[in-house]
């Protein structure tokens, strides 16, 4: 008999076990591999979620920097406008940044 393969000892088990068959055996790791994949996959759509976000962050960073640089170079800095423009971008106003305070 050879003993190098890697079925033997499910084959001597499904001999002694009647009622038993292959897919039976091999549902476990199926499932294990299934189980693997899908936490793959989701850690993977985690990453490329966090990627964009940051790459967002980024542009609209961008974006108000060269804002502010156009402003700056006009002689504008400081006014209403700038600040309204940058509570915009920050996600909120006052009245929002109230309303998520405890």
């Amino acid at each position: 008999k050879k003993r190098h393969n890697a079925y033997r000892d499910d084959m001597w088990n499904m001999r002694y076990l009647p009622g038993f068959k292959w897919h039976m055996l091999k549902e476990g790791t199926i499932y294990d591999q299934q189980v693997r994949k899908a936490r793959l996959q989701q850690r993977m759509s985690q990453a490329q979620r966090e990627n964009s976000f940051y790459l967002e962050s980024v542009e609209k960073a961008r974006t108000q920097r060269k804002i502010t640089e156009r402003r700056a170079a006009k002689g504008l800095v400081g006014s209403a406008a700038d600040v309204t423009v940058q509570q915009r971008v920050a996600g909120g106003s006052a009245a929002g940044a109230s309303r998520s305070a405890p």
